[in-house]
């Protein structure tokens, strides 16, 4: 079974983030709006919320028509207002029971429970001092202790949720090894698939490859066809329409030139390889911008006596899907507990990030690109930005949303063009990352959805924020928190008992034996 693979009609899956338990006799628009106006938006936005039952699942949002519309940007009249993402109350159905969840509630039944064994205390340690990590091992189900230890190589923990700089320290020591029991949170080369240039990298390696090997082996329905076997095209080829084409800087600038000639007047977005929030980023049209800025940059790097920046610069998504005249992107959790086989699980507490201005796609030659990129660090700045709610939309609106402007099954085959486009770059790193049976990695993957349902890879980040700053964003974190333990950990660990949990982890999906909001990404022969 694969992430993001149809199936033949009638063969549709249960997922945890699609959101398919609403009528099935419900009315749906399956057209695409072409244009139109707020009024537009608004009537819509009233039809599809009065085409649903209250969402059964756990995970939704029981939300009013006028707090949606006020969501989307839009009041009941149709003018634009606060982007009210979320209210305060009542975000899930869970509510306060969101960090009782998985391993909180019971131990994995198939390798029994302690037995009244003596389990000696799990020693954590972290080098980010941030509340939901240490929420969710005070919720631990045995005794903890938290390690506070200057020492940079001290050895005496079992868990250490630590920063990437921390991870090269331990793994560059030719003389640092990890004991048996000893958990941390990154792969020694994470940044094979977080750094951007070596993602890229990595993914067309891995298409070329896949391509010249098998094409007619990896061949299954698109999900914007019909499920006829004539229409079937390669999965390959459907991963790279997800991938933006991007070239390194400066290694790549000969085959950038020759793209600007293929497709003048295009536009483009350049991004530093090795920075976050937004940081660095600018958009250009004309080969001459880039040559004009590569001299700056040179020249900068000379006086500074710095080795020269990488960068990478990707075709820009001209024509994004917009809510409310707003841009957004998603931020999806993914945990992988290995690589080699690929074990990876998909949280269904994701959520929408919005621009706190409304989208200007001729807007290249402002330096404010708030209307183009939605990191919280940069919209923070913006006099629009709702404080108290971040700007944010949970998936369950998201879902319920596309369900009714473009119907169930266009909703439905969204999510999992979004599961396989996940599922195919954990998979281009299967032959690249050092799989160390010690080491989880949680990823925050970052997807734009434009305005044809196709989902495009930004980037993939190796340490998501865990900072908060509304009720709804402590609460979703915390529950992301709880249900990585409740899947890292084995029962009785850190005892000598635990030590067969590794080899059983990586053959069964542990969401079927432990309550867990993660979902396993199947995979299909």
């Amino acid at each position: 079974m694969s992430a993001g693979v149809p199936r033949e009609r009638g063969g549709r899956r249960n997922s945890g983030l699609r959101q398919s338990r609403g009528r099935t006799d419900a009315p749906h628009t399956s057209r695409r709006r072409e244009g139109g106006t707020a009024n537009t938006e608004t009537t819509e936005a009233l039809s599809l919320i009065s085409t649903f039952d209250t969402p059964q699942s756990s995970w939704h949002n029981s939300r009013p028509a006028s707090t949606l519309l006020s969501s989307v940007g839009l009041n009941a009249t149709g003018k634009s207002g606060d982007m009210a993402l979320f209210s305060d109350s009542g975000i899930f159905q869970r509510g306060s029971n969101l960090a009782y969840r998985g391993l909180f509630q019971s131990p994995l039944p198939l390798l029994g429970n302690s037995g009244g064994a003596d389990v000696s205390p799990l020693r954590y340690r972290t080098d980010l001092d941030k509340h939901v990590i240490h929420f969710a091992f005070q919720r631990f189900p045995h005794s903890i202790e938290i390690v506070e230890d200057e020492d940079v190589m001290s050895n005496d923990w079992h868990f250490f949720w630590m920063t990437v700089g921390r991870v090269r320290t331990i793994f560059s020591t030719a003389e640092y090894r990890l004991s048996e029991s000893q958990i941390i949170n990154h792969f020694p080369n994470h940044y094979e698939l977080t750094r951007k240039d070596l993602m890229y990298k990595n993914i067309k390696k891995y298409i070329r490859d896949g391509n010249n090997a098998h094409p007619a082996a990896r061949c299954t329905p698109p999900p914007w066809t019909t499920y006829e076997h004539t229409e079937r095209v390669p999965n390959l080829l459907r991963f790279a329409d997800c991938v933006p084409v991007t070239y390194n800087i400066p290694n790549d600038l000969h085959m950038l030139k020759e793209e600007f000639k293929r497709q003048p007047g295009s536009t483009w977005i350049v991004k530093p390889t090795s920075l976050s929030q937004g940081r660095g980023i600018f958009l250009i049209n004309r080969i001459v911008q880039l040559k004009k800025w590569l001299k700056e940059r040179k020249e900068m790097d000379e006086v500074e006596g710095l080795p020269p920046t990488a960068y990478v610069i990707s075709k820009y998504v001209a024509n994004p899907l917009l809510i409310g005249g707003r841009k957004f992107d998603l931020r999806l959790y993914v945990l992988v507990t290995s690589f080699k086989p690929l074990v990876a699980y998909l949280h269904e507490q994701g959520f929408a990030r919005f621009c706190a201005t409304p989208y200007a796609a001729n807007a290249l030659k402002d330096d404010n690109l708030c209307s183009h990129l939605t990191n919280v660090a940069l919209q923070k700045g913006e006099e629009t930005y709702n404080e108290m709610h971040g700007g944010k939309w949970s998936l369950a609106n998201l879902c319920l949303f596309v369900q009714g402007r473009y119907g169930a099954v266009c909703a439905d085959r969204l999510m999992r063009s979004i599961e396989f486009t996940i599922y195919h770059s954990l998979k281009a790193m299967e032959n690249v990352m050092f799989n160390d049976r010690h080491c989880f990695e949680l990823y925050g993957y970052d997807i734009l959805i434009d305005d044809c349902l196709q989902p495009h890879l930004i980037e993939v980040n190796s340490s998501p924020s865990l900072s908060t700053t509304t009720l709804s964003d402590r609460l979703l974190k915390e529950e992301v928190l709880a249900d990585v333990l409740s899947i890292i950990f084995p029962p009785f660990f850190p005892s000598s008992r635990a030590m067969p949990y590794w080899e059983y982890r990586l053959r069964t999906d542990l969401t079927t034996a432990v309550p867990s909001g993660f979902r396993l990404l199947h995979v299909e022969a």
